[in-house]
């Protein structure tokens, strides 16, 4: 009979735990017989369940100690503005708006803040596009835009507000 060692192992903790049936544990007995080099092995699992047995035996069934309830930590009191991180961020928002609107004039140049509305030319896109380029991005489509052909290379854009549109006047 061939059997492998895996097969053997667990019929033999089996029986020793006396979970065996009798049909098997008797072919397991017979194979035993037939099989020197697993009486060994039997011998030393049976020694190892008995050894089992009376440790746990001997010991008296374990008992949890009692179950500590640890207190639970207090959690520090937070700051008005750490509750309301979005009221926060508005403050900030507002104060950065505040900061710009009073260090940004003092920032501008003398010539810009006393309201100079010189005229500035206006140059078109086409002028400084070069027309060697071929294909649909290429620059003879932008010559022949009827954006800057209406507006003129010779006009000039007065722009004094940001609020307002910049006026565009006739060349003089």
């Amino acid at each position: 009979m061939i059997m492998d060692a895996e097969t053997v192992d667990r019929l033999l903790i089996d029986r020793a735990l006396g979970e065996l049936p009798p049909d098997t544990a008797a072919l397991l007995a017979a194979f035993l017989e037939k099989s020197p080099e697993y009486q060994e092995l039997a011998a030393d699992t049976e020694l190892t369940m008995h050894a089992a047995r009376a440790a746990l035996a001997s010991s008296p069934s374990a008992e949890l100690p009692p179950l500590k309830c640890l207190p639970v930590p207090q959690q520090p009191v937070r700051k008005v503005f750490e509750l309301r991180p979005a009221l926060n961020a508005a403050w900030k928002l507002a104060a950065c708006f505040l900061a710009g609107c009073v260090i940004g004039p003092l920032l501008v140049s003398p010539s810009r803040r006393a309201g100079d509305s010189r005229p500035v030319p206006i140059q078109t896109a086409a002028a400084s596009i070069s027309s060697e380029e071929p294909g649909f991005w290429s620059a003879s489509l932008v010559h022949h835009s009827p954006v800057p052909s209406r507006m003129g290379a010779s006009r000039q854009l007065i722009w004094q507000s940001p609020v307002q549109k910049p006026l565009i006047l006739p060349a003089s």
